[in-house]
């Protein structure tokens, strides 16, 4: 993922272990941790409101952050490659996990 406002690269990865999603940058070993950390760290919000700004990211009721409503509206216009992508994933995935 490269973040627009930076220029940064970041590795995101799913958890299970730690319950969550964590990234690291590309080229800062020392920059890494959950996707509350990053908030924190490159928006410069406290962590309460890292945490409501990803609550309200997953609540479609939720129309009075900007933020939300950008990432909601993304998901439901990506552009049809990123799609097409998900979809080569998701059946990697499918065929890597049967026995």
């Amino acid at each position: 993922m490269a973040d627009k406002s930076s220029g940064h690269i970041l590795l995101i990865a799913k958890q299970p272990e730690a319950g969550g999603w964590a990234y690291k940058s590309a080229v800062d070993p020392r920059d890494r941790g959950s996707v509350v950390d990053y908030i924190v760290r490159h928006e410069r919000l406290t962590r309460s409101a890292a945490l409501e700004r990803l609550i309200a990211c997953l609540d479609p009721r939720r129309r009075d952050v900007a933020e939300a409503v950008s990432y909601r509206d993304y998901l439901q216009n990506k552009p049809e490659l990123l799609r097409a992508s998900e979809a080569r994933h998701a059946a990697a995935l499918g065929s890597a996990r049967r026995p």
